[in-house]
């Protein structure tokens, strides 16, 4: 319903995800969405409905949709990359 909201409101979100808690967040959030926000709060949108007639439409349709979900949930919010500057362990 945000999402909606953001796509007929017709405003600049481009600071938006400036509060984020992970630069990475907010650099993505600068570099792919602000300059489509149209487009991609669009695609949000699409993808949020149809997840959502997916899950409700029971059976395995229900199982997509949540994979689906789940699936946005974790790109839209990657792990942190490892550090590759951390020292070895020592050998005990």
């Amino acid at each position: 319903m945000d999402a909606t909201y953001f796509w007929f409101s017709l405003r600049d979100y481009s600071g938006l995800a400036d509060p984020a808690h992970f630069a990475r967040v907010t650099d993505a959030w600068r570099a792919v969405v602000a300059p489509n926000q149209v487009v991609c709060i669009g695609l949000l949108i699409l993808f949020q409905a149809t997840a959502g007639v997916l899950i409700l439409s029971g059976g395995r349709r229900t199982q997509l949709g949540l994979v689906a979900t789940i699936g946005f949930r974790q790109a839209a919010d990657p792990p942190a990359p490892r550090r590759t500057d951390a020292r070895p362990r020592s050998a005990q």
